[in-house]
């Protein structure tokens, strides 16, 4: 993720990989989307990814109470410093925010 010729972190990037490939397998495996986007954008202050699919969304979705996958993304994103947050509905898909401040 290198901007500017600067070198980017090597964990933030493994950080936005890994969050990315999890939002990917859990869109098909679960989502019976037709469509996934993903966004990476670099801010003043940080990294902002958003992914987001036109799925089934998740039933009686509930943030304190996340999959095992859905907390690890959670949770890797938090470990950097970052903020992760999620929105879904019945029938309106799934969108995932992630950011990762610079470190």
């Amino acid at each position: 993720l290198p901007h500017d010729g600067e070198p980017a972190d090597p964990e933030v990037g493994i950080a936005i990989y890994r969050v990315v490939q999890e939002a990917l397998t859990n869109a098909v495996r679960h989502a019976r989307c037709r469509a996934v986007s993903v966004a990476l954008e670099r801010g003043e202050t940080g990294w902002h990814l958003q992914v987001a699919d036109d799925g089934v969304g998740i039933q009686n979705f509930r943030p304190d109470h996340l999959s095992h996958g859905l907390a690890g993304m959670r949770q890797r994103t938090v470990s950097m410093g970052g903020r992760f947050s999620m929105e879904t509905a019945p029938g309106r898909g799934t969108r995932i925010d992630a950011t990762f401040p610079l470190r």
